[in-house]
């Protein structure tokens, strides 16, 4: 007996008009997917350079000890007021730098994490174009994003 599908392996299914393999006309997936790799890479490095150019601030000790941390987490500045300095008091100071440095380092990372979530929803949405998606939250959808 013969098979469904004329004897063939995998049904019968040709492809779209012209055997274009689908109905993806002219587009060639391995060429979209390079090309949508490429351009993940090119905004993680805007993402990166725009976020070593912003500036966190921490501060500890009531404002005495302040610290700054770049997007990328890089400390760029410890400032401490005078009257913190005591040569008495020098494991104080050093909680007190630490507690700064870290309060800076948090919001960094809120900072960078934002701004990754924002990146990623723009890049979802040049992706998918002129779908028709009429404003739906995909960062929402796809489980806070």
């Amino acid at each position: 007996m013969g098979r469904p599908g004329g004897g063939r392996r995998g049904g019968g299914f040709q492809g779209g008009a012209g055997g274009s393999g689908g109905g993806l006309g002219d587009m060639d997936p391995m060429k979209m997917l390079g090309a949508a790799q490429e351009k993940a890479k090119e905004a993680a490095e805007a993402l990166e350079k725009e976020l070593a150019q912003k500036t966190c601030d921490g501060a500890a000790g009531g404002g005495m000890v302040t610290a700054t941390v770049t997007g990328t987490f890089e400390l760029r500045a410890v400032k401490l007021d005078p009257s913190v300095i005591d040569k008495n008091e020098k494991d104080m100071l050093e909680d007190l730098v630490v507690a700064a440095v870290n309060a800076a380092m948090k919001k960094a990372k809120e900072l960078h994490a934002t701004a990754q979530a924002e990146a990623q929803q723009k890049q979802i949405e040049s992706m998918l174009g002129g779908m028709g998606m009429g404003g739906l939250d995909l960062g929402k959808l796809l489980g806070g994003m």
